[in-house]
């Protein structure tokens, strides 16, 4: 939370941005104590050139027999010696804030000036963030680190199709995700050697902290799917091209500025990175073979052009397909409710005989003979309807009927 979780509430606390030793102290001493109570214990790694540091963020698995029945917020506050935690309903993070260290040397921050050194008004704000396991906090860790690294890649990938959350690496379908990004993801992956190795990016430098932010930019651009065309263009070009959650980046990462407004610039101008990428279906390809996601991927597309024809169907031939003039409302909202149950619930209760088929063998409507039905049946179908409503009516009203004779006697 950048170290501003207790900086708002009845009781605020300072938590100003900590000099490296400080974290440095805060960090080890943590650790220490949290792998006490879980199996795996550790923190990101930092984004390269931080000179300061808003928080200590831990992500944790597996706990050991010390956290077994107990209220773990309160269980990890007296072990780390604090009594103001924040734990959010539902979140698997809990911030605690800790007494600011005595007797670290460090190099006063920014946020510090106008506090006396020694200051017991001050705090260091640690995140646990309690995953669901090892391989969820093995992905947390890999997700994690070196700050902007996935903004930069993540804005790399995506023109391919690929994305990577919180969960793992995923492939998009091209004609269900401007309409419904959630069902258009297919999970490829959730191992982090798989990732890189599917981007073409050396693990073992993933793994080590990068020495600045050139170092970082230069490993991002080994990315098989990163290109830098000689072609001269205007940096607002860049900009427009990325998505208005990049562009909002833009103005509040420095780090990921820098890659679209210098780096990248860089590269064209001298012709670094001068490489055609894959296009889009090829990447899809490379997808299939290497996770096995064909079958799975034209399923969802399958499905989902099924549905998109069902909402067609209802939308403009049911719905939108009936005179209006003319037409007496009731007749027309029965007809409507009993094509609807015809022809996208197959409900043949009423005795309505098809004269063909509505829909192919693979599944999809056929739309000139649903069109044709409709058009040659609505009236008749509105007319069973209205003839059911009625009869319901009428034995909704013997029953009330009934009801009273057997109450008055």
């Amino acid at each position: 939370m950048g170290g501003l979780a207790f900086a708002s509430g009845p009781n605020p606390l300072s938590t100003p941005r900590m000099p490296l030793a400080v974290y440095e102290a805060v960090k080890n001493r943590c650790h220490e104590i949290l792998i006490q109570y879980y199996t795996h214990v550790a923190t990101p790694i930092e984004a390269p050139g931080k000179k300061d540091y808003g928080d200590v963020d831990f992500l944790v698995a597996s706990p050991a027999l010390l956290c077994h029945g107990s209220n773990i917020a309160v269980t990890l506050g007296k072990a780390l010696g604090t009594e103001h935690s924040i734990s959010g309903k539902g979140s698997t993070t809990i911030s605690f804030a800790l007494p600011w260290p005595k007797g670290v040397e460090g190099e006063a921050t920014a946020s510090d000036q106008g506090l006396e050194e020694g200051s017991a008004d001050r705090f260091v704000q640690v995140d646990v963030n309690v995953c669901h396991g090892k391989d969820e906090w093995e992905w947390e860790l890999f997700h994690h680190a070196h700050g902007d690294l996935w903004n930069i890649l993540g804005s790399t990938i995506r023109k391919h199709g690929l994305t990577v959350n919180n969960i793992g690496l995923y492939l998009r379908i091209e004609e269900i995700e401007l309409i419904d990004r959630k069902k258009s993801m297919i999970l490829l992956t959730k191992q982090p050697s798989e990732v890189l190795s599917f981007l073409g990016m050396d693990e073992a430098k993933w793994w080590r902290q990068f020495e600045s932010s050139r170092a970082m930019y230069e490993y991002a651009a080994t990315c098989r799917y990163f290109w830098a065309d000689d072609e001269v263009k205007e940096i607002d070009e860049d900009k427009k091209a990325l998505k208005h959650n990049d562009r909002k980046r833009m103005s509040l990462r420095p780090v990921f500025r820098k890659w679209v407004e210098e780096f990248i610039p860089e590269c064209r101008a001298s012709g670094m990175y001068n490489r055609q990428p894959p296009l889009r279906e090829q990447v899809r390809a490379d997808a299939f073979e290497r996770f096995g996601v064909k079958d799975e991927y034209d399923q969802r597309l399958v499905a989902w052009r099924r549905e998109r024809q069902t909402e067609e169907v209802w939308r403009d031939v049911i719905k939108a397909g009936l005179p209006t003039e003319d037409v007496a409302w009731d007749l027309r909202a029965a007809a409507i409710r009993g094509l609807k149950a015809i022809i996208i619930e197959g409900d043949l209760s009423d005795g309505i005989v098809l004269p063909k088929p509505l829909k192919t063998a693979d599944g999809f409507y056929d739309m000139e003979a649903v069109v044709e039905f409709v058009r040659d049946n609505w009236q008749h179908v509105g007319a069973i309807q209205i003839e059911k409503q009625n009869a319901r009516a009428v034995e909704k009203m013997e029953q009330k009927r009934k009801a009273k004779e057997a109450e008055a006697s």
